[in-house]
């Protein structure tokens, strides 16, 4: 910063420019509030580490893209900035700092901007970089913010709509790389295919073992049938068998049975003749002596 707060930035490109200066301290925020109507930079705050006296901060609000930058901002731009805090030492002793700023409605409408795209870009090493940026306040006029300039404060700015960009679906992707024919990737494309060909093979192999038990089970089937009916007709016969086997036991004990009757029936006869021809022979010398 030059003396008399004369910047380096083109006398031509300053549309406005104001400036303010506070007594800082170790450790407490100091905060450095702008009124001019003409500006939207609202307020700066810093914190620092050291007791480091009087500051001063100039605001200057640009025309166009500052002269001192080789590059515009990305995006639609609401205003083009620049932040001028201490000198080049004090951003040593920062421990945060922060910029409030504001947005007119009017400009939001005419845009087709919403309020949740606004953010603070900051021009840092050559590139223009998107800051931490929160909605803090609203009235009819404008829309407030906050960022978090990350320590820096003696640089270009730009209040700008940022829209990120929206990651590409995989739906999408599958869907033109179907249209167009295309294999967008052959490894992963490979891998699907030895990933397919291993499960026609699975299904192939669990195919030929379902065959294989059916055809085993259809032969099996008669296998059973022709036992069942052996082993049915080997048991009825032996069954017969053992039936008749009781049977001639028991005929053959009855026809024994009967014989024994018979013998003694006719040891009996046997007797009885004895007897009555003993009876016989002893009455006959009784009858003579009469």
């Amino acid at each position: 910063m030059l003396a008399g707060n004369a910047t380096a930035e083109a006398f031509e490109n300053i549309d406005e420019k104001d400036a303010r200066s506070i007594y800082v301290l170790r450790e407490l925020e100091k905060s450095f509030t702008f009124r001019n109507e003409a500006l939207d930079i609202t307020y700066i705050n810093i914190t620092t580490d050291l007791n480091v006296g009087n500051v001063e901060a100039i605001v200057e609000c640009l025309k166009s893209t500052s002269s001192m930058v080789s590059t515009p901002p990305e995006g639609t731009v609401y205003k083009n900035i620049n932040i001028w805090v201490g000198d080049s030492k004090l951003q040593h002793r920062l421990v945060s700092s922060e910029v409030g700023f504001r947005v007119n409605r009017t400009w939001l409408e005419d845009n087709e901007v919403s309020e949740q795209s606004v953010k603070l870009s900051i021009y840092h090493s050559g590139n223009w970089d998107i800051l931490p940026t929160e909605k803090t306040y609203e009235d009819a006029e404008y829309v407030y913010y906050e960022a978090n300039t990350s320590n820096e404060i003696r640089t270009h700015f730009a209040i700008v709509e940022y829209i990120e960009n929206e990651p590409v679906s995989s739906d999408v992707g599958d869907d033109s790389v179907a249209e167009d024919g295309m294999d967008s990737d052959p490894l992963n494309d490979g891998s699907d295919m030895a990933s397919e060909g291993n499960e026609n093979t699975d299904r192939s192999g669990a195919e030929e073992a379902d065959l294989s038990d059916l055809n085993m089970l259809t032969f099996a089937i008669p296998i059973l049938m022709v036992l069942v009916v052996l082993y049915s007709s080997y048991y009825g016969t032996t069954k017969e068998e053992n039936i008749g086997s009781v049977g001639n036991g028991w005929g053959i004990q009855n026809d024994k049975q009967v014989g024994e009757d018979n013998a003694s029936e006719k040891i009996a006869d046997r007797n009885a003749a004895k007897d009555i021809s003993g009876k016989d022979a002893k009455n006959e010398p009784h009858d003579k002596g009469k």
